[in-house]
């Protein structure tokens, strides 16, 4: 549907002018730009035609000056106050002629520019509503917050109107029935799961005969088995903070005990990067190893190179280029030997496509032979490319997915070993429908290599929405043959990097939301085994069980031995449990 600007307007009086209370001074571009709007940079070089006040507005945009989103952007703030527990929503009308990427964001107007929601959509030539919520969680004073749009993703354009900010009150999203198209009108249904149910239980589950024998090796018939599952050989897991994990206070107690609990997998956050993005103490690093390997909890390696200046060696920018390789060399192999044996995967490169300035300076044919670096510095470790931007095709487009499979298969054919593609899956609204989601995992998979989601979340406040697309995506990725393990980017509400956005899965009195709930139900109810039963005439009991560590117990006479075991993939496993 083509709206002119008339109907545009129309649809805006009619049937939104009173849903709650306005929070901006003008959507409809009625007022001289600059007396509601601010548009930064006001730089001519990179944003022209801005139309006259009454009209569409309309912007062409260059390339952010300095590498950030928010070089660019149109924001106005706030007209009233706001207080804590509020929700705003938030409508907008866009197109785009180029298919132009833009976020739409409600923040606070000034530093640090806490982020309530941060939505990026991939704009079409034909007019769309975008329809959003967010939750503020302080008060705001009149021009403390504001809407901001962030026009900083390359050189662009975007047509505007009809904007509208409102406050709706204190209430839950989910009991505000707000218009929220959360799949930008494209269908969301459930015929895909069926098919992915029965993947699951082909794939992720295999058959088990416990044979139990007396010390003469006669059958012992009518003994009680218990199959008890210690531990999935899929990796489910978090992201977690080393100061956190080996706190002593009791939030750091209770965190750790929901680590043990939800996860068999984690990663560091920022401690093991080579420019850390937090507090890095080496003392608790290791503590928190230690504590890992304790609890029987794998961990993930990330990441040794990610190629934007923000995340390299400051003197990097200046080197020669052999000077550079050289210093690459030296951590790669320096991190990898230190970190040798207690990590199962290694992000090798991060983000080459959207963080290239090292790439840029140096060359990609460099990235083949970082990964060969690290073959040689620990030839058992798998080794992965990390990424975003992969299964959320409804925000950012098939563009940048192309541009990562490209990049993977140039690297293949310059012979660097690369085992995994870590997907890293930051989710906003719109979301991509799972039927489309599972259609992307099998074009992924003709690179013939292990998929793994590495920092999932899913950044909105409506509880059944994200509980409901994070099960369903979960399901998904677990059904899928190639996909080896699950991270979400912390829980926490108190410590997830995107907790004020709606992101984290557990409030910070531990308590759960929705979506932690249906993490739990389904990585240690429905997707856990724990079964019993009688052997037989034979001595045989037949059990099958989702993959990974088990403790298989046996009782007869009144005596009890019990060991563990792995189930792994392939033929029917056996186990033989003799009474002495």
């Amino acid at each position: 549907m083509i709206l002119t600007v008339a109907s545009l307007m129309a649809m805006y009086v009619s049937k939104h002018a009173a849903i709650g209370t306005p929070l901006i001074a003008d959507g409809t571009f009625v007022l001289p730009l600059s007396q509601a709007w601010s548009l930064r940079p006001a730089d001519s070089s990179l944003v022209t035609d801005a139309a006259e006040p009454g009209k569409v507005l309309h912007i062409d945009f260059g390339d952010p000056p300095h590498g950030n989103v928010w070089d660019i952007e149109l924001a106005q703030t706030t007209t009233t106050d706001l207080q804590a527990g509020e929700t705003v929503y938030i409508q907008v009308d866009m197109k785009s002629s180029l298919r132009s990427t833009v976020g739409v964001v409600f923040q606070q107007a000034e530093s640090p520019n806490a982020k309530y929601m941060r939505n990026k959509v991939m704009l079409q030539p034909t007019w769309h509503r975008y329809r959003f919520a967010a939750i503020v969680n302080k008060n705001y004073a009149q021009k403390a917050a504001e809407l901001s749009i962030f026009l900083g993703y390359g050189k662009g354009d975007v047509d505007i109107a009809n904007v509208l900010v409102q406050n709706m009150g204190i209430a839950p999203i989910a009991g505000l029935h707000l218009p929220i198209n959360y799949f930008d009108g494209i269908p969301n249904g459930d015929g895909w799961k069926a098919d992915a149910l029965a993947r699951i239980e082909k794939i992720r589950k295999g058959d088990l005969t416990v044979k139990v024998i007396d010390a003469v090796g006669n059958p012992v018939t009518g003994a009680k088995v218990s199959v008890e599952q210690l531990k999935h050989r899929f990796h489910f897991g978090t992201a977690v903070q080393s100061d956190v994990l080996v706190g002593k206070s009791k939030a750091d107690s209770e965190y750790r005990d929901t680590v043990t609990k939800l996860f068999n997998t984690v990663v560091f956050e920022s401690e093991m990067k080579w420019v850390s993005l937090g507090a890095r103490n080496p003392g608790q690093i290791e503590a928190s190893l230690d504590w890992l390997k304790k609890n029987d909890i794998n961990v993930r390696g990330t990441n040794l190179i990610w190629g934007g200046w923000q995340y390299l060696p400051t003197e990097m920018k200046t080197m020669s280029k052999s000077d550079c390789l050289a210093l690459i060399h030296k951590r790669v192999t320096e991190a990898m030997a230190k970190y040798k044996g207690k990590v199962y995967v290694w992000d090798v490169v991060n983000e080459a496509v959207g963080q290239h300035a090292l790439w840029d300076k140096i060359g990609y044919d460099a990235i083949p032979q970082v990964y060969q670096w690290a073959k040689e510095a620990d030839p058992n470790v798998q080794l992965a490319y990390n990424d975003y931007a992969l299964t959320e095709e409804l925000s950012y487009g098939p563009a940048y997915r192309g541009r990562v499979e490209d990049l993977l298969q140039q690297i293949e054919s310059a012979g660097g070993p690369v085992d995994v593609l870590g997907m890293e899956s930051h989710q906003v609204v719109p979301m991509t429908p799972i039927w489309r989601v599972i259609e992307i995992l099998d074009e992924l998979d003709k690179l013939n290599l292990n998929l793994e989601v590495t920092e999932n979340d899913l950044s909105i406040w409506n509880d059944s929405v994200q509980a409901e697309y994070m099960g369903d995506y979960l399901t998904a990725l677990f059904s899928h043959p190639s996909v080896q393990g699950f991270t979400i980017w912390g829980f926490w509400e108190k410590t997830q990097w995107r907790a004020k956005e709606g992101a984290a899965i557990i409030n910070d009195d531990f308590s759960y939301r929705p979506a932690a709930a249906v993490w739990e139900n389904l990585v240690k109810h429905q997707w856990w085994t724990n079964v019993s039963g009688l052997t037989d005439s034979s001595g045989d009991y037949a059990a099958r069980g989702f993959y990974g560590s088990y403790r298989v117990s046996v009782e007869s006479g009144g005596v009890t031995t019990s060991e563990v075991i792995q189930l792994v993939p392939g033929p029917s496993q056996d186990v033989t449990i003799t009474f002495k």
